[in-house]
């Protein structure tokens, strides 16, 4: 009985056509209460390792490469991406019931760790998939050494 109420109370709270009256004053402070736009938003990124390279993706759709920043910081060993979205224009007369996609600056910055060549990072944006590549330094052989006594 209960688990029926709730489905009824969130299927009432889920109609994309209920906020447009009753929720009105609510719009515009951080956005729809039913469907929040936000001024900022943080891409999902998947980071995944072999024995070569450690490989960071984002899912940036309608971003083009030109729209993308990465910068390395050689002291802090740091990869940040940044850019921004841009919402669409729409027409003055148009009342929007629900926004759900997120519009604006974006910036995520990875530590990265001593075992990486920071100078033949590459990336490539496919589909609107960010892709970063970053190659692992040749492990050195340790070598064992006498060291004379003076």
């Amino acid at each position: 009985m209960l688990s029926r109420y709730n489905r009824g109370f969130n299927d009432f709270f889920d109609d994309p056509f209920f906020s447009t009256s009753l929720m009105r004053p609510w719009t515009g402070v951080g956005g729809d209460i039913m469907g929040t736009q936000m001024s900022t938003f943080n891409p999902a990124t998947d980071v995944s390792e072999t024995d070569r390279a450690i490989c960071l993706r984002s899912n940036l759709p309608g971003l083009r490469k030109e729209d993308i920043r990465i910068d390395v910081d050689d002291q802090n060993r740091t990869l940040t991406f940044s850019g921004e979205t841009h919402s669409e224009k729409t027409d003055e007369n148009e009342v929007y019931h629900r926004t759900e996609r997120s519009y604006g600056k974006f910036s995520r910055t990875f530590r990265l760790p001593q075992n990486v060549d920071l100078d033949n990072i590459k990336a490539n944006m496919d589909h609107g998939v960010l892709k970063i590549n970053i190659p692992k330094l040749e492990q050195q052989q340790k070598q064992t050494r006498s060291i004379g006594v003076e």
